[in-house]
């Protein structure tokens, strides 16, 4: 963005001071513990907000990749029970603030994600199904306003003398 003449900043901070910014882009739905209060203080500064979800749906994994005791338990247990269980392993090993864990714990997981859904101006997804996947599993009030951008390269832009890669790839 930089080199086409914007202004662009990468943060991780909760609670940036937002005033010389125009849109605010966030990523991840499936550990939404940040993401939620990020885009809680863009809104309160009133500043757009875009997601990229990233999202995957965990059941399957949950249910058919856990192993042990984590493994077990996923077998009975909800999704959003599941979720809170992770929000606790995060909050006690310290990966994520406690002020983060404490709005999944106040709201729930999909409450959290509700909020995030219905207060961002725009989804970024890398595909329709990923789209499909958030609006199915997360059934906002309203889906927010969506463009489909793949991830990846543009294929000309590889350098063809490298063509061991290129008949590779």
């Amino acid at each position: 963005l930089n080199a086409l003449g914007h202004k662009a900043k990468i943060s991780v901070e909760l609670n940036p001071n937002l005033e010389e910014v125009d849109l605010v882009h966030c990523l991840n739905l499936n550990r939404l513990q940040e993401t939620y209060l990020q885009v809680q203080n863009a809104r309160t500064q009133g500043v757009k907000v875009v997601l990229s979800p990233v999202f995957h749906n965990l059941t399957s994994y949950y249910r058919k990749g856990r192993f042990g005791i984590a493994g077990g338990l996923s077998t009975f247990l909800s999704y959003e029970a599941l979720e809170q269980a992770r929000n606790a392993f995060l909050w006690l090993s310290k990966e994520c603030p406690a002020k983060a864990c404490s709005q999944v714990w106040s709201h729930g997981y999909f409450g959290c994600a509700a909020k995030i859904l219905d207060t961002v101006d725009g989804l970024i997804c890398n595909t329709l199904k990923e789209k499909h996947e958030v609006q199915y599993f997360f059934s906002p009030r309203q889906m927010p306003a969506t463009k489909i951008i793949s991830p990846g390269i543009n294929p000309d832009e590889l350098d063809p003398v490298d063509e061991c890669f290129t008949n590779r790839y």
